[in-house]
């Protein structure tokens, strides 16, 4: 329904959300959009009844576009919904196919030859079949060609018009016909890839100028649960900036920062500048300018997904002194990225940021702000979820990445760097996992944990 606006604002494309959707639902739903798009029209309420016919959850929600947080965004599909849905006509094929056009000649001293040009951008092929042969009864005509040529079927082109000039008392088998008709199709589509501009990809020569060296650094998502050991344990500790106390030389600045928070989030890194803070986390391309002109020494976050030598040598590029490599990564992967480049060696990495306070919208909010909140799956499994910054709420994982004894593969990977996460462990399990890493001793937790494959 905001389609004029967002057109307005001068949005340049949309994403429409399809992840293990049917097909019936990325047809239907894209030609919904693609209709109102081009019409620059908002969506009427027959157009939402639509949507809501092939896909929804109670209805729709604009709470982000209107700023309108809150139990209104909450959906549960009903079976109502899930009947109707299954009575969409089922995809079948492409409706919209590309025109082509058709030019054939068959004579009896050389080889049929069959040209196909596309009619949406004049890209032509030409190829050539078999010899057309002395018909000994019924020679062909020009129409018993143009109905072999015509069934182009399930590809994606259709006929808009053939030409055939065929010579006097000559005929083809309808096998050969259809074989030139496929050829001529399979070269032209071997003409979509070659033809299109070359995507422009970052420079693979590109390597990190840095090198690893020995190093140790930890987030806490609480400064209270910071134990005396790790301060001598690690270089830099870092804790969310809306928490910092001036005890320990870094920051994190939040994972999501809208313009309107801008100013408070300058602020208190001014504030934490001015009682000590030398090191800022960045979680975002985005808030970077923002720690350099707080005067902070810049570091990146996992966030920032550098996965391979390019991106780690592109954030050296734009002043970060060291990056914390995805933790998707396998230790072959981490082992042969270079620069100064940290894994993720122990704790629950977040899952998800939410614009909604998760305890609010259960009814207990003071659950999550302090640390009791957690959600569960179907199969038991809770997902710890604590309050961060804006009122957010940020989701970690059930399990904690634990390698204090798999010291010699780390060793194996090269890794020398390592960061550690805490975040719902207290003072004294943060003391015990450090001295679970200095003597490189089995997980003792009851929970589930993962390895670093």
């Amino acid at each position: 329904s905001h389609i004029p606006e967002l057109c307005e604002l001068g949005i340049a494309s949309l994403k429409i959300e399809g992840r293990m959707k049917s097909p019936e639902y990325v047809r239907d739903v894209t030609a919904i959009w693609r209709r109102l798009l081009d019409a620059r029209a908002a969506a009427s309420a027959s157009d939402m009844r639509e949507l809501e016919d092939v896909f929804s959850r109670s209805g729709f929600t604009d709470a982000y576009f209107t700023e309108r947080v809150g139990k209104g965004m909450l959906g549960v599909r009903s079976d109502k919904q899930k009947q109707i849905s299954r009575t969409l006509a089922p995809f079948e094929k492409i409706s919209r196919k590309i025109p082509v056009s058709m030019q054939m000649t068959v004579s009896a001293d050389a080889p049929a030859s069959l040209t196909v040009t596309r009619l949406d951008n004049a890209r032509t092929v030409s190829v050539e079949g078999e010899v057309a042969q002395i018909a000994r009864t019924a020679p062909m005509d020009a129409c018993a060609f143009e109905r072999s040529l015509a069934k182009l079927g399930d590809t994606p082109y259709k006929a808009q018009s053939i030409n055939v000039s065929v010579g006097e008392g000559l005929m083809m088998p309808v096998s050969a016909i259809n074989a030139l008709r496929r050829a001529a199709i399979a070269a032209l589509d071997a003409t979509q890839s070659t033809a299109l501009p070359p995507i422009k990809h970052i420079d693979d020569t590109l390597k990190p100028q840095r090198g690893r060296t020995p190093m140790r650094t930890a987030f806490f998502f609480e400064p209270d649960a910071i134990p005396e050991l790790a301060h001598s344990y690690f270089d830099i500790i870092y804790v969310p900036i809306e928490k910092y106390n001036g005890k320990v030389s870094g920051v994190m600045l939040p994972p999501v920062i809208f313009d309107s928070e801008r100013e408070s989030v300058e602020k208190m890194l001014r504030d934490a500048v001015a009682a000590g803070a030398e090191h800022a986390l960045v979680c975002n391309l985005g808030h970077a300018e923002l720690a350099r002109r707080a005067g902070l020494r810049l570091h990146a976050d996992f966030r920032l997904n550098a996965s391979n030598n390019s991106s780690v040598a592109m954030l050296e590029e734009q002043g970060f002194e060291d990056v914390i490599l995805s933790p998707e990564l396998t230790l072959s992967q981490i082992r042969d990225i270079g620069g100064a480049t940290f894994a993720c060696v122990y704790g629950r990495i977040p899952l998800m940021v939410t614009e909604k306070c998760v305890g609010r919208e259960i009814g207990d909010c003071r659950s999550c702000a302090d640390g009791r909140l957690e959600l569960v799956d179907r199969m038991g499994v809770g997902f710890p979820v604590r309050q961060a910054f804006g009122h957010r709420s940020i989701i970690f994982n059930s399990a904690p990445i634990y390698m204090a004894d798999r010291r010699a593969e780390l060793s194996r990977a090269r890794i020398t760097m390592e960061h550690y996460i805490f975040t719902v462990e207290s003072a004294q399990e943060a003391d015990r996992v450090i001295r679970a890493y200095k003597d490189g001793l089995p997980y003792t937790g009851s929970a589930k944990f993962r390895r670093i494959k």
